[in-house]
């Protein structure tokens, strides 16, 4: 029954007053194809993406279809409580309910939704997480009672999502420009002197061209199959580092840390939320600030790391700890280390390793060879580098501050407390 609780002009209503709910079902593989072949299929939250609906899967035999601007709800697996709104008419799974409202009260409700994810999500139980029908039919809103009021709210809130999506957009389009730059200025296929304005755009488009051919440019020199500027090295990590042997024999209660493909070295405690190493440490090496560290047997993933957080940290056993010498400056050899160059290479050498144990120990990772221009050239390359992450971590605060502002801005508006 509907109640009048809040302010003059609102009410309290239950969901399933102003809804109607369709649960998804599950279609057997053998009736969705890759093809094009009947209607688009989604299965879950990973169809979804930026706001968008990503289409892979079609049937010819969908259980259950829902309509253009109906909202989507993730109600099992991981993402509970996730919502989108839907662009058009798809075959819907089990892991999605479709909620249909009137359309003068569609946006006020997705908001609705949106803010109760962390609700629904924090709810959901069970082996497999998940939320009942009842879940949402019995939730409680409040309602203004006046459609324009919801309209008006719903308003406010998509300029509020225009703006993260252009702020996402641009992160998106500087994040490419930075890893584009960031590749080229590792290999000397864009020089410093090109940056301070020594070539055009056209000799830099016509350097590229060639590059990509596996032509080396005026100026530039092949080795094997890399191409690197004439006045550069291409040397053995053993000429520009050392293995570093050594072990916690004292048992000293230093930071254990992990080595994550994206993240580098991290606080193992903290990045885990639970304890995944050994009680006992005086076998774990000893990692110092500034030397590197790698996961012997999962560089090809990319775990490779740079200590830069504490005095003495603690890997295990089996990771492999070196520390580069004076000549090479640390940022360049753990960027160039990181990229997906040296990943593939990683994992060539790993599959081709004469134990095979997918290791790839000390011995073999300093024969590998990279780009060595000099320590000046270095210093200005991580510099202008180190720039451009500067100018994207500083976007990345603007978006979450944009994001914080529109949540409690929406938590004012969807009760009533701010008045449109």
């Amino acid at each position: 029954m509907t109640t009048v609780v809040n302010n003059i002009g609102w009410k309290k209503i239950k969901l399933g007053e102003v809804i109607e709910l369709f649960s998804g079902q599950h279609i057997d593989s053998s009736n969705y194809n890759t093809e094009g072949i009947g209607i688009p299929y989604i299965s879950g939250p990973a169809d979804f993406h930026n706001g968008q609906i990503i289409i892979t899967k079609y049937t010819n035999k969908p259980k259950i279809v829902c309509k253009e601007g109906d909202i989507l709800i993730t109600v099992k697996g991981s993402g509970v409580g996730k919502v989108i709104i839907s662009d058009g008419e798809y075959g819907i799974g089990r892991q999605l309910m479709a909620i249909r409202t009137p359309e003068k009260l569609r946006d006020f409700i997705y908001y609705n939704l949106q803010m109760r994810e962390k609700h629904y999500n924090s709810d959901s139980t069970g082996l497999i997480p998940g939320i009942s029908r009842s879940d949402i039919l019995n939730d409680l809103i409040y309602l203004p009672l006046e459609n324009k009021v919801c309209e008006g709210i719903g308003n406010i809130l998509k300029v509020w999502d225009k703006s993260i999506e252009l702020k996402e957009k641009l992160i998106e389009q500087k994040g490419k420009q930075q890893k584009g730059l960031m590749q080229r200025l590792l290999w000397g296929h864009i020089r410093i002197s090109d940056i301070d304005g020594g070539s055009s755009n056209q000799e830099l488009d016509k350097r590229k061209i060639l590059i990509n051919k596996g032509l080396p440019p005026n100026g530039y020199q092949k080795v094997k199959r890399f191409i690197i500027p004439r006045d550069w090295k291409f040397v053995k990590i053993s000429e520009i580092a050392n293995q570093v042997t050594t072990v916690n024999k004292n048992n000293n209660k230093y930071v254990v840390l992990s080595c994550t493909k994206y993240d580098g070295l991290v606080d193992s405690l903290k990045y885990f939320g639970k304890q995944v190493f050994s009680a006992g440490l005086s076998k774990y090496k000893v990692v110092s600030k500034n030397e590197f560290a790698y996961a012997t047997n999962h560089i090809e993933e990319g775990s490779i790391g740079l200590q830069r957080d504490y005095d003495y940290g603690l890997v295990s056993p089996m990771y492999t700890v070196f520390r580069a010498k004076s000549n090479i400056n640390n940022e360049f050899l753990f960027a160039l280390l990181k990229t997906e160059n040296y990943r593939r290479i990683f994992e060539t050498m790993m599959s081709a390793s004469v134990d095979r144990r997918g290791s790839l120990r000390w011995n073999d990772f300093s024969k590998i060879r990279i780009p060595f221009p000099s320590i000046e050239e270095q210093n200005r390359i991580m510099f202008v580098l180190q720039t451009g992450k500067k100018e994207l971590d500083l976007l990345e605060k603007e978006l979450e501050a944009i994001k914080l502002q529109k949540k409690g801005l929406m938590q004012q508006l969807l009760i009533g407390k701010v008045r449109v």
